[in-house]
């Protein structure tokens, strides 16, 4: 397997060790858990309700509804604390799970078993929906009261298409962590045969 056809592939492949893998699962959970109490604060200063893009699959009116009664202050908040602690959160989340994916791939094919080096692209891919989710935010945001239908529709597209990308990539992480588990690194034979 040639890891250097890509740049961000050879990138990564170059710092896919186990602890590099450890370090970055450890900083994803502790963003993780900032993202999460800031996610719980917004709901405070918004009666309950939790920022949209932790909702899975919400729908045009969800989001009419959503941007529609914010808070002053909660939109304040969400736009200028919590939008860019996630623009940070992105790349984190999506180069940790690309770590582990090119990790994985590496040591099963130690194994003689080889996967096609696009799966190491699917966090990223989840990574730009949620960009284009946050894009989406930001314009709804700042032209409330207007609420343009395209707008709607697009951000929430991308956020389906960044939970469908999420599911998948793990989906893909636990399916290769389950096939280095179970396969056995090849033996060599030895020097009188076997």
């Amino acid at each position: 397997m040639n890891w250097s056809d890509n740049k961000l592939i050879h990138c990564i492949s170059k710092h896919a060790s186990g602890r590099n893998v450890l370090l970055f699962l450890l900083l994803n959970l502790a963003m993780t858990v900032v993202m999460n109490v800031i996610a719980f604060r917004f709901g405070q200063m918004n009666d309950g309700m939790l920022p949209l893009d932790v909702t899975m699959f919400y729908g045009v009116q969800t989001a009419a509804h959503f941007f529609g009664s914010v808070p002053d202050a909660a939109a304040h908040f969400y736009l200028w604390l919590m939008m860019p602690l996630d623009v940070l959160y992105i790349p984190l989340y999506s180069f940790s799970f690309a770590l582990i994916v090119v990790y994985l791939l590496q040591r099963l094919a130690r194994r003689g078993h080889v996967y096609p080096q696009w799966l190491v692209l699917y966090p990223f891919a989840a990574g730009l929906c949620d960009y284009l989710e946050n894009f989406g935010f930001i314009a709804l945001f700042n032209l409330y009261p207007a609420q343009p239908q395209a707008l709607l529709y697009a951000t929430t597209m991308a956020s389906a298409l960044k939970w469908l990308g999420a599911f998948s990539g793990l989906s893909i992480l636990l399916y290769l962590v389950f096939k280095w588990v179970i396969t056995r690194p090849q033996r060599q034979r030895s020097r009188h045969g076997a």
